[in-house]
């Protein structure tokens, strides 16, 4: 998962898009190297509790589904 941002300043969204690019290039066929893009965010992040709360839950939601481990599974089967 690569987080990048059409606002940022100090990293700009094509160096995210080239590196995904690599990755993807890489492990061909590896369903889960994606790249999310922000426009409105700079490098300092979050603008609010409320966003940096939906962006940890994305990234978490990210890495479980990563690990197998999505809500289609239950408790009892992992």
């Amino acid at each position: 998962l690569v987080l990048a941002s059409l606002a940022d300043d100090r990293v700009r969204y094509w160096e995210a898009a080239k590196y995904v690019a690599k990755a993807r290039h890489t492990l061909p066929g590896h369903p889960l190297v994606l790249l999310r893009m922000e426009g409105d965010r700079g490098h300092s992040g979050h603008a609010s509790q409320t966003e940096m709360l939906q962006e940890s839950a994305f990234e978490w939601a990210f890495l479980l589904r990563s690990l197998g481990l999505d809500e289609s599974q239950s408790a009892e089967e992992a």
